[in-house]
């Protein structure tokens, strides 16, 4: 009897778990437009659309979701969106200025961190009163992430300078020092993004067409341990698929796909997951593993299903030709 007792449990828990993890209820996947004028949320549920319209146009907006919360970021604008899922309707609750802002981290309810290149700087900004605070981090800092008790910065560095190779400069979040520094191997690097693994993968576009490459970093070892060639063109942001999949945006191949559990490129720029010449400047991936990829050039929402197949499931139209795209949750 106990056995069967027992057996029971374990089938409830697990049907449960599996709910769950399937439900889509209040997640929304927003959607910035390529002029970075309005903010479109996706119903990850019924594919509906609403639209928030931002008091300024940023070209080429950068977006990050935590929680209930939406930052937007555009180095063209000069300028930081808060929008805060909580309010109805929903609104932009701050907009801050920066120096040209990169892509941000947030932290908690209350602060995000926000690499501003121009400056050379990173910025600890409270995006509920406004407050901030700033660490210098050498040169043109791109984009950050908060993993292993540190924010991690990516600096570019220029092709011009002696020394054009990509770093990753390691901060403490509490004194905002800067502790340490982490060579990459490729140059022109732009885009992060931590993976479930707790690795971070860092996009290269390199300095020449076609020499794009993927910098795969230990955060607590402090070092790069993978470099993944291949990328080709136009390799953009990346989001970590929770089956060991990075799947890299690009602007000249669509998608593609590199299984980060034997560190190889599995659908490059000749066999991209999206059909070879589409234009993919964002992903992101709702709680039942879906795929959103953002298409400015076709003006929709492209939802495919879960891989290894990626089937085309439908196309939303949102507020404008979307650009970038984060997951978020409304209560």
């Amino acid at each position: 009897m106990r056995r069967l007792v027992f057996l029971a449990l374990t089938l409830a828990t697990a049907c449960s778990d599996a709910l769950e993890q399937s439900t889509t209820a209040g997640q929304v996947v927003a959607v910035a437009s390529v002029d970075g004028s309005v903010l479109s949320l996706i119903s990850a549920s019924d594919f509906t659309s609403s639209d928030v319209n931002l008091p300024f146009s940023a070209r080429s907006p950068r977006l990050v979701g935590g929680g209930s919360v939406v930052l937007l970021t555009s180095d063209s604008s000069g300028r930081v969106a808060v929008v805060d899922l909580h309010a109805r309707p929903f609104a932009v609750t701050g907009s801050f200025v920066a120096t040209a802002p990169g892509g941000a981290a947030i932290q908690d309810d209350s602060i995000a961190w926000i690499p501003l290149a121009l400056d050379n700087l990173l910025e600890r900004l409270n995006y509920r009163t406004g407050t901030s605070a700033t660490t210098p981090v050498s040169l043109l800092p791109r984009a950050v992430v908060l993993t292993a008790g540190k924010v991690f910065v990516l600096n570019t560095n220029r092709a011009s300078s002696p020394d054009p190779s990509s770093y990753l400069r390691v901060v403490d979040p509490t004194t905002r020092t800067l502790e340490d520094s982490i060579p990459l191997s490729g140059t022109g690097a732009r885009f992060m993004t931590l993976g479930g693994d707790s690795l971070l993968y860092v996009v290269d576009g390199g300095v020449f067409g076609g020499d794009g490459k993927l910098s795969i970093v230990d955060p607590r070892a402090r070092k790069e341990i993978v470099v993944i060639n291949g990328l080709g063109d136009g390799a953009g942001p990346a989001v970590f698929h929770p089956s060991g999949r990075l799947l890299i945006a690009s602007a000249t191949k669509g998608i593609l796909e590199v299984n980060t559990l034997t560190r190889a490129l599995t659908r490059g720029p000749d066999d991209p997951i999206t059909d070879a010449g589409d234009v993919i400047t964002g992903l992101a991936i709702d709680e039942r593993r879906r795929v959103y990829a953002m298409d400015p050039v076709g003006c929709v929402v492209h939802v495919l299903e879960p891989p290894p197949d990626y089937h085309p499931s439908r196309t939303v139209t949102v507020g404008g030709c979307p650009s970038s795209a984060a997951a978020a949750t409304v209560p």
